[in-house]
Order: structure tokens, then C-alpha cells, then sequence
């Protein structure tokens, strides 16, 4: 689980707390995360850390306590401003030969049961699969284009008020992507554009709550 984001867009509220810290409810954000995915059997968490991974570490215990089944999470911290694809590179060892990764910041309630079983035919070019969401206005995000379930490209956000496919910061990746990090890099800026334009990423369109509080006004909607 990527959770190492600055999250300079929400201001001054990120300035002593992560993002996925920040408090949803009862709980931190990041806690519903583990719930979502704990809901389809997950029981071993690797929490991507980077920005203030120490208030994380802090909390960590009493955040596997609201988990409703045991769980083991740890940390694993980025040495350097590493970005994305740097955060899963330098947790490299921790990897399974398949292993899932979400984005920290947002949540998307899809069936990953789906995923799993789409995965089971993957030959030995297919590198990952990507959870995709369709938004009526997909300006604030960059669309993904598919051919059948290949990913074809990732392209720069549209114009506002078009519709597209957006990449629903859910995966499932094959170990070998490691041979495409760097120390320093972007997964969804660098590695994932050039995954697909070798054919190796697939895509899965699903339906589902989501939320993005990357921005005031989804961590503070108005309705």
C-alpha cells in the first residue's frame, strides 16, 4: 500500500499527518483501506512509507486493533524521495511472486475476487493488471485506453466534462516489474506508460464506490 505521499494539496492539514492518517469517521483512512481489502482475504500488509513515516509507525498497532481478523502489517521505508515505482523497488524483498498494491489515498470498493480470477490465464508477458473506473467527468484524472482488456496507453486528463476510463489505483503485479523500477521512479508517470506500450498490462473496468481525498474538496465534500 502506497502511503507515502506528501499530500501538499490539502494544505496546511497534511503539514504534521500523512494523508492516509488523516481521520475518516472513527478511524484513519488507511484503516478502511486494510478493511476493504481484509474483506477479500488479505492478511499481510506492507505499508509503502515515505513523508512522516514515523506518525504511521506510531499508529500502526492501533490500527491492525480496528482490523476485524488478525493481520500483519509493517513498514516499509522509502530511504529517499523515491516516488511511486521507487517505493516498490526499494520493498523489492518483501515482494510474493504475485502481489497486490493500492494507492493510500483512495478507495475503491470493486470485487477483487474478479481480478484474481482474471489473472489466471496471464501468460508470461502479462506483467500486471490494472482495477479501472468509469467517471462521467474524468478531467482531474488521466484516462486509460483499452484494446479489449490489453491497456493500450495512458493519456494526459481530458478536457472537463469528458468521460473516460481512469486508472482506480488498485493492482495486481507480477514480481518480474521489478526488473522495470529504479531506485527513483513513477509508476504510474513512467513504468505503467511503458509496460503498455510493450503489451504487457491488462485492464479490469469495474463498478464501485470510490473516493480520491487527494483533494479539499473530496476530503471535505460538499454533500
Amino acid at each position: 500500500m502506497l502511503v507515502g505521499g506528501l499530500g501538499t494539496r490539502l494544505g496546511a492539514v497534511t503539514a504534521d499527518t500523512p494523508k492516509p492518517m488523516l481521520p475518516c469517521g472513527d478511524r484513519p483512512f488507511v484503516a478502511w483501506l486494510l478493511r476493504e481489502f481484509v474483506r477479500f482475504g488479505v492478511s499481510d500488509f506492507v505499508l509503502l512509507t515515505g513523508h512522516l513515516s514515523a506518525r504511521i509507525e506510531q499508529n500502526l498497532h492501533a490500527i491492525a486493533e480496528r482490523l476485524p481478523v488478525d493481520a500483519r502489517v509493517t513498514l516499509s521505508e522509502e530511504p529517499l524521495r523515491a516516488g511511486t515505482g521507487g517505493a516498490v523497488f526499494h520493498a523489492r524483498d518483501r515482494l510474493d511472486e504475485r502481489f497486490l498494491l493500492c494507492n493510500g489515498d483512495s478507495l475503491f470498493d470493486c470485487n477483487l475476487a474478479r481480478l484474481l480470477a482474471a489473472s489466471a490465464g496471464d501468460g508470461s508477458n502479462v506483467l500486471g493488471r490494472v482495477v479501472l473506473r468509469r467517471m462521467q467527468d474524468a478531467s482531474r484524472y488521466g484516462v486509460v485506453e483499452l484494446a479489449g482488456d490489453r491497456i493500450t496507453a495512458f493519456r494526459e486528463r481530458p478536457t472537463p466534462g469528458s468521460p473516460g476510463l481512469i486508472n482506480g489505483g488498485v493492482y495486481l503485479f507480477d514480481r518480474r516489474i521489478v526488473d522495470s523500477l529504479a531506485p527513483q521512479c513513477s509508476l504510474e508517470g513512467e513504468v505503467m506508460p511503458r509496460l503498455a506500450a510493450r503489451g504487457a498490462l491488462r485492464g479490469l473496468p469495474a463498478e464501485g464506490y470510490f473516493r480520491d481525498i487527494g483533494i479539499p474538496e473530496e476530503y471535505w465534500p460538499k454533500n
